[in-house]
């Protein structure tokens, strides 16, 4: 569980690097627009559009597992028996545990990009 969490983790840290870099580009872009031929900036806007269908493309992550129920029980039994009486003790533990995750869907991820390559392209 926590190497998936980790996983996502790294997932989302290169995601944001990737977007990072994405609006470098296009700053760059922005800044030598008076500069480039115009089958470059067509090209350019190609790639884009490619990036964000490629991100459409991609399946969402499926969706975590519902959180465990971990019941332990413990009996104990204590005799004691002397000559006239018998004692018998039984104690019973019952312990639940519950966890909880709380993730962000791949999907909202997916369409938070696809917005902001949208607003990158309408630059």
């Amino acid at each position: 569980m926590l190497l998936l969490l980790l996983l996502l983790l790294l997932l989302l840290l290169l995601l944001l690097l990737l977007l990072l870099l994405l609006l470098l580009l296009l700053l760059l872009l922005l800044l030598l627009l008076p500069l480039l031929p115009l089958p470059l900036l067509l090209l350019l806007l190609l790639l884009l559009l490619l990036l964000l269908h490629v991100l459409l493309l991609v399946p969402p992550l499926p969706p975590p597992p519902p959180p465990s129920t971990t019941t332990v029980t413990t009996t104990t039994f204590t005799t004691t028996t002397t000559t006239t009486t018998t004692t018998t003790t039984s104690t019973t533990s019952t312990t639940t545990t519950t966890t909880t995750t709380t993730t962000t869907t791949s999907t909202t991820i997916r369409l938070k990009c696809i917005i902001f390559l949208t607003y990158c392209v309408l630059l």
